[in-house]
């Protein structure tokens, strides 16, 4: 597991966790509240099983990634963009649990 962050074009932080190899099938999970990154780092040894890579970062304000304040729900897959874009990944289904499914669902409508 890849403890990191990636710098945003605008100052801020978001930090992320990646399991896995590149290459492999990606998700994208979003953590639900209160909860981070870390959510689901218990499950590594089976996602490596699985050849599945996970990557899973904090909205703002949460963990280690910086505020956004007025951010709304739509700022988020601009977010999440420039993250895989910055992984080198292009193809990837979201995943959210509780709180986070509206943001999985949000930036698969924003990318599809």
């Amino acid at each position: 597991m890849r403890d990191s962050q990636v710098s945003m074009g605008d100052g801020r932080i978001l930090a992320y966790i990646d399991i896995g190899e590149p290459g492999w099938p990606c998700v994208v999970f979003f953590h639900g509240t209160p909860a981070s990154r870390l959510r689901i780092g218990y499950l590594e040894e089976r996602f490596l099983a699985e050849g599945v890579r996970v990557v899973s970062p904090e909205r703002p304000g949460y963990g280690r990634s910086s505020p956004q304040p007025g951010r709304s729900m739509a700022d988020w897959p601009a977010d999440v963009a420039m993250l895989l874009d910055s992984l080198g990944v292009d193809t990837f289904v979201a995943a959210g649990h509780s709180s986070g499914g509206p943001y999985a669902v949000g930036v698969r409508r924003a990318t599809a």
